[in-house]
């Protein structure tokens, strides 16, 4: 069964004035070949999409095909950062790796050495958190988001760019 998404601590993001909404930090992140890069520098200054999601997690494979779909439509304009929570046991490289190569999807994914859960305080798999293009956090959600919610969050990420 597909749940309606949780938003993330809204209040917080409400609180915060335009000015002093929060940013997402420079993590550092991993490509799955290995080669380090960071948050910012994928970024390249454009609003950014952040799936954190698993390959053996039923509601991230289920909204994974509509994510494929937008990165093929908005990649030039927004940034789809796929973060997958690698933990070593469950989610390794080999089962990253087979599951891109099996459940075609071609979108970038990148690893953080759990950085992403620990600023958010998720355990939640899927997250999904929008980030304007001034790097502050626009909305996020935990669980799968459904095509609506992606298309609306995304509309509004082209809007503020």
């Amino acid at each position: 069964m597909i749940s309606k998404p949780i938003p993330l601590d809204r209040e917080m993001l409400e609180e915060a004035s335009a000015e002093e909404a929060p940013k997402m930090p420079d993590i550092p992140l991993f490509t799955v070949d290995g080669k380090e890069t960071s948050f910012d520098a994928v970024r390249q200054g454009k609003p950014a999409v952040i799936n954190y999601f698993a390959s053996w997690v039923p509601p991230c494979k289920q909204e994974l095909p509509h994510f494929q779909a937008a990165y093929d439509t908005y990649g030039d304009e927004i940034s789809f950062i796929f973060l997958n929570a690698m933990d070593g046991e469950r989610e390794t490289l080999d089962t990253i790796t087979k599951f891109m190569k099996e459940f075609p999807f071609t979108g970038p994914v990148y690893t953080d050495e759990g950085l992403f859960a620990y600023i958010f305080q998720t355990t939640s798999l899927p997250t999904t958190v929008f980030i304007n293009a001034d790097g502050s956090i626009a909305n996020g959600y935990l669980g799968y988001v459904s095509e609506t919610v992606l298309q609306e969050n995304i509309d509004r990420l082209i809007i503020e760019e």
